[in-house]
């Protein structure tokens, strides 16, 4: 191991950003499988996870590497930055269900790792004043970091850091490690200052003998914490949502918050206590609540209780929405495992033009089976089946042809199938809709339009009432004006 190397604060960020010549593709290593007959780096890390005493766990900060090829001492080459440095263990711990929600769980003994790396291509000729070897299909640069925290203070992260650069040959999902380096060093990162290392010489070849990394490659690489500058309340992931969400609030100094929900005039509180500066996420679980609007209140305070901080974010639930999952921030809508909607309804209905003999000879009764699919949160096309009746037998002075004229009656009743078409206006606990459809009668066509309200009793069951109309089209229009009602399951 070469110990040769110098670490320094870096304070000309500006320039690494505004004088590059080039920037090339690289890959994350985390979709590869390392092969190494000793994985030193590894062995190294975990020694040092052994070791380290941090107490409790971070809060989530972002970390980010950039791997640097200067060109005559001045000149920066990008070869990919940043690079997201994944923090691990902390983000892991299981979830605990609490009165007021759902919430990370807190390990003491959790071991905390950022850890990260690429692959980049090996040195072109050009990019040193000696001549390379023309490099065979496959072998890749390679850089890895990792950093075991030791605490954090301050805004201040103290920790060990590990960094390897390797040759490696690349095939499908496979590294295999030929030759490397590896540096270990305490350094502290602070305030989104970046940390450089300049990495030394490297005559580095492949198994066969080709020098592929010259000792006259500039090689550098720049470590960055990344903390919040304000205190903040971002967006809820998803939102709206189905019953969980992920909030997130951020703290650039250490203070007091408290981080609650509105609910029926009640507080619910998500988070409560001191905190250091940075990211800190949360989930809420609002399974037991009725789809509606809530406000999440987060207010900050310094240790004399003065208020530094408040602001308030309205958050939207409905059955209809993503739900947080906590895996590689994916979304998993409740609509797609219960697209297909049945229901029934019944319903009555006056008939115009109207039979002025006997009144209730007009009135009709309703009872029609639905079929639907889902197309998406506010739009379900579907199938029904119906049947009109009357209210009544038809007294002897009932014209019954000139109803059937009119309506299209067969006998005392008729049935009639469709297709149908519903959108819903809002995700609110009571929700608002249109619906339109288009069918035949064994002696008409008909056509329906509706706008009713539809209110979600539990999870996938509903009930809904449609103030509805039914227009027969024959050769003389009748129309049905009634109520409909009924109930939905989704599945």
């Amino acid at each position: 191991m070469n110990v040769r190397t110098t670490i320094t604060l870096s304070a000309s960020l500006l320039i690494l950003v505004l004088m590059p010549l080039a920037q090339a593709a690289a890959q994350d290593i985390s979709a590869y499988e390392l092969v190494s007959e000793n994985d030193v780096f590894k062995n190294e890390l975990n020694a040092a996870v052994a070791r380290a005493t941090f107490p409790g766990t971070l809060p989530r900060l972002d970390c980010a590497v950039e791997y640097i090829r200067r060109f005559n001492g001045e000149d920066v080459v990008y070869r990919r930055g940043p690079i997201d440095l994944h923090q691990e263990a902390a983000s892991s711990g299981t979830a605990v269900e609490g009165r007021h929600g759902t919430q990370p769980a807190a390990s003491e003994s959790a071991e905390q790792v950022f850890r990260g790396g690429i692959l980049v291509d090996l040195p072109r000729a050009g990019e040193t004043d000696q001549d390379l070897a023309l490099a065979p299909r496959g072998y890749r640069y390679m850089v890895r970091v990792a950093l075991v925290p030791m605490r954090y203070e301050n805004a201040t992260l103290h920790a060990k850091v590990f960094l390897e650069r390797a040759i490696v040959t690349e095939s499908e999902n496979r590294l295999v490690l030929h030759s490397s380096e590896i540096f270990s060093r305490d350094v502290e990162l602070q305030g989104n200052l970046p940390l450089k290392f300049d990495l030394p010489e490297w005559d580095a070849s492949l198994p066969d003998g080709g020098r592929v990394v010259p000792s006259s490659l500039q090689e550098a690489a720049l470590i960055t914490l990344e903390i919040p500058r304000h205190y903040g309340l971002p967006e809820n992931l998803p939102e709206p949502f189905a019953d969980r969400t992920l909030l997130t609030y951020a703290v650039p100094q250490t203070s007091m918050v408290r981080l609650s929900i509105k609910v029926q005039g009640e507080d619910r509180v998500l988070e409560e206590g001191m905190r250091q500066a940075g990211t800190y996420e949360v989930v809420w679980n609002a399974a037991d609540l009725p789809d509606d609007d809530y406000t999440a209140v987060f207010t900050a305070s310094d240790a004399e209780g003065k208020e530094l901080y408040r602001d308030e974010r309205t958050l939207s639930k409905s059955h209809d929405a993503g739900n947080w999952t906590g895996q590689n921030n994916t979304l998993i809508y409740r609509s797609d495992d219960a697209r297909f909607v049945a229901g029934i309804e019944s319903g009555v209905a006056y008939q115009l033009p109207a039979d002025n003999v006997r009144a209730l000879s007009n009135m009709f009764t309703h009872v029609v089976f639905r079929l639907g699919y889902r197309l998406s949160r506010r739009w379900e096309a579907g199938v029904m089946l119906g049947q009109e009746a009357f209210h009544e037998t038809p007294g002897p002075n009932v014209d019954i042809e000139r109803i059937s004229d009119y309506g299209g009656v067969v006998g005392y009743t008729y049935g009639y199938g469709g297709a149908y078409l519903r959108w819903t206006l809002a995700d609110t606990f009571l929700q608002p809709f249109i619906e339109a459809g288009a069918g035949l009668t064994s002696s008409a066509a008909l056509a329906q339009l509706g706008a009713g309200i539809k209110a979600e009793l539990m999870r996938n069951l509903s009930v809904y009432i449609t103030p509805s109309a039914l227009f027969h089209l024959k050769s003389e229009v009748s129309t049905k004006l009634g109520f409909h009602y009924g109930v939905s399951v989704r599945f």
